[in-house]
């Protein structure tokens, strides 16, 4: 427990942040919407996601989280749809800034410092945490990145 009194808190994906399961058509908002979860996590808190399928596009970031668990009892499938999937300066492949949806939670935190340029963004990347820890106490939890959509990609 934190100096403030704060306690440790489970949160679920879908009641506490809007997960929307078993739909590919929500990659987009379940993006921002772990985005979102992710920047609200306390210290000693655990994000927990049900034994469902929660479909994302790249842009999942998690910074400076510490002692904090992620328990996966679901799947995390990242979209094959490479028009779907945001590059490093913060849009969508082939959409415009103006053009571009707003999202319910902000947007990952690019720059060209963390992503080197022009590309495509990890599917997930975490910075600055100490202590965090993935898990799924299921046993069932999958992150499936759908790699065989990137493999003949140029490097």
């Amino acid at each position: 427990m934190e100096a403030t009194g704060r306690r440790p808190q489970v949160r679920d994906f879908v009641r506490a942040f809007g997960g929307v399961a078993d739909e590919p058509q929500a990659a987009g908002h379940n993006t921002a919407a772990l985005n979102h979860s992710l920047r609200s996590l306390g210290r000693g808190d655990t994000l927990h996601l049900p034994a469902q399928t929660f479909y994302l596009t790249g842009g999942v970031e998690g910074d400076g989280l510490v002692d904090v668990t992620i328990s996966i009892d679901g799947s995390l499938v990242f979209s094959p749809d490479l028009r779907t999937w945001p590059h490093s300066w913060g849009r969508r492949l082939g959409v415009s800034p103006p053009e571009e949806r707003r999202l319910p939670c902000p947007p990952p935190m690019t720059n060209a410092t963390r992503y080197g340029g022009r590309g495509y963004l990890a599917g997930m990347a975490f910075y600055n945490c100490r202590n965090l820890t993935l898990t799924s106490p299921s046993g069932r939890g999958e992150l499936n990145g759908n790699g065989r959509a990137w493999w003949s990609l140029p490097g």
